[in-house]
């Protein structure tokens, strides 16, 4: 027997989100994240697709460290180093 975690989430332990199954390839597995929600799309977001976009320019032209640019936005260094990056707002104008 398996315990199946429907969320994907191995630590979570909601009695709704389990389920058992003789072997976890007869069960579809979750996606692993939903790219609908990526960016300024997602709720949580601290930065719309425009301020990254500044963060951006702002940051390869040296107006302020990383650092600063997270204080002044709101946001972590690694936030910051993320949306450099490319790894984050990807093309968001939003």
């Amino acid at each position: 027997m398996y315990l199946i975690h429907e969320c994907g989430n191995r630590e979570c332990v909601r009695e709704d989100h389990l389920n058992l199954a003789e072997e976890p390839e007869r069960l579809p597995r979750p996606p692993r994240r939903r790219p609908d929600m990526a960016g300024a799309a997602n709720p949580r977001a601290r930065l719309t697709g425009a301020q990254a976009e500044e963060l951006r320019r702002r940051y390869a032209a040296g107006q302020g460290t990383q650092e600063a640019l997270g204080r002044e936005y709101g946001i972590t260094k690694s936030a910051v180093c993320r949306i450099v990056a490319g790894q984050r707002y990807r093309g968001d104008l939003g």
